[in-house]
């Protein structure tokens, strides 16, 4: 059983697994350490999601010998096995280009703190989820717009008639927590070229 962290490690020196990679490493039936509220794998992407990404590079025979090969893996249950075959598969079909960008996602996340990665995990992918593809463009643009605001000029976006007309609660409720987790535009000194 693992003791407390080393407070001499850095916390992402924490988050990082065996391999170097962003995750949740702990052994299979090991409990969670404390203040960790759900013992769920990582998220996005399920158990082992770091170690895929190295993982897809290889031929599809190589790939299986390696899963095979670890322990972790065989120490799932079927359920989660099939679940990281599906997400290798999921991978190996993208394009190279894909899977950077898959996994700048993926890290990026990784790099939040755990309260962020659990208010999207808990409520902004599954009210993102809910919407259709065009509410969801919509959405996505009026976050672009919104997030090259000033804080001002967004609280009085936020109060105009058109745009409660425009979205609906849960989306305003969307809109406003990813603003909360985006990082903030540049001064205005800085956002324009000489």
């Amino acid at each position: 059983m693992l003791g407390p962290p080393d407070p001499r490690q850095s916390q992402k020196d924490r988050m990082l697994g065996p391999l170097g990679h962003p995750g949740d490493f702990r052994p299979p039936n090991m409990p969670p350490p404390p203040g960790h509220r759900h013992p769920m794998p990582p998220w996005p992407g399920g158990p082992l999601m770091g170690f895929l990404f190295m993982l897809a590079e290889k031929p599809l025979e190589e790939q299986q010998k390696i899963l095979q090969a670890s322990p972790r893996f065989r120490a799932m249950t079927p359920m989660q096995q099939q679940d990281v075959r599906l997400n290798l598969r999921r991978m190996t079909a993208m394009t190279p280009q894909e899977r950077r960008l898959f996994q700048e996602r993926f890290e990026i996340f990784h790099s939040l703190p755990f309260s962020a990665r659990e208010t999207i995990r808990t409520e902004i992918f599954p009210a993102w989820n809910r919407m259709g593809p065009r509410r969801r463009q919509m959405v996505l643009q009026e976050f672009r717009r919104l997030a090259r605001m000033r804080p001002g000029q967004r609280n009085s976006r936020f109060v105009q008639d058109t745009f409660v007309q425009q979205f609906s609660n849960d989306e305003q409720k969307v809109l406003r927590q990813m603003l909360a987790l985006a990082p903030a535009p540049p001064p205005p000194s800085l956002a324009r070229k000489p």
